[in-house]
């Protein structure tokens, strides 16, 4: 009787190991989760605004490698924790990518203002170049726009780096930097506004003196007024003194 007792109990002793064994060697198999996943993004809508073509409304998650387009007269924020937040003008289209160390954005259309916090990285490409934000203690705002053959790239805080085919430019705050193929015909429309004066000042001096021409005439009118009517006849170049005696109606005749 003992001994068949002590049977099942080896027995059972030898099942439970069994199992833990297989247990542990399913346990090691397994991959292990990351206990940080890849962040998300927190979109924010005003008006129309498509993911991935898809309509979308405030609240919606936004994951990495979505496409964002806003219509016209529509905006949008993306707000992505820690890595920062950009703000989508009417009109814009924008690829984004992002993991826990930063975001790179492709800026097809329209206009993207971002916001960084120190650490965090940030680049965003368009067609005529490559914009990067990264400061380790500093934070970031700044502006890229595409439109008109070329891209602009302002700094209201913080410093940019634009780089081009051409060159690369350092952007410190309150300055901006253009690079594109329409660079010579902005310059122009930069120093419009300071020939749209000097057209202005062209006819403003005008007006002055048509003015004081008026004022002239108006002055000599008066003092031909004052002075009467005149007693002098010219006749063929001949000035005849008339009496008051004369007929005022005496006319000159060849």
């Amino acid at each position: 009787m003992k001994l068949k007792n002590r049977g099942k109990r080896t027995l059972a002793f030898l099942f439970i190991a069994a199992l833990l064994n297989l247990y542990s060697n399913v346990s090691l198999a397994a991959p292990l989760k990351d206990a940080s996943p890849n962040p998300a993004g927190e979109l924010a809508a005003m008006g129309q605004v498509r993911v991935d073509g898809v309509l979308m409304v405030s609240g919606a998650t936004i994951l990495s490698g979505s496409s964002i387009r806003t219509e016209e007269k529509s905006g949008a924020i993306i707000s992505l924790g820690q890595l920062g937040r950009m703000e989508l003008s009417p009109g814009a289209s924008l690829r984004l990518d992002f993991d826990r160390a930063g975001f790179m954005g492709q800026l097809e259309t329209g206009r993207l203002r971002v916001s960084l916090p120190p650490q965090a990285r940030a680049s965003i490409h368009t067609r005529d170049g490559l914009v990067i934000a990264h400061d380790e203690e500093s934070a970031a705002l700044f502006t890229v726009e595409v439109t008109d053959g070329m891209t602009r790239v302002a700094a209201q805080a913080g410093r940019v780096e634009l780089r081009s085919s051409e060159d690369t430019q350092q952007i410190t705050a309150d300055h901006e930097a253009l690079a594109g193929v329409n660079i010579k015909d902005t310059t122009s429309l930069i120093n419009q506004p300071q020939n749209s004066q000097r057209a202005g000042g062209g006819k403003l001096t005008g007006l002055v003196i048509a003015i004081s021409s008026a004022l002239a005439a108006v002055a000599l009118i008066v003092t031909l007024h004052k002075s009467g009517p005149s007693t002098d006849l010219i006749c063929e170049g001949v000035v005849i003194e008339l009496s008051p005696t004369d007929d005022p109606g005496v006319r000159c005749h060849r």
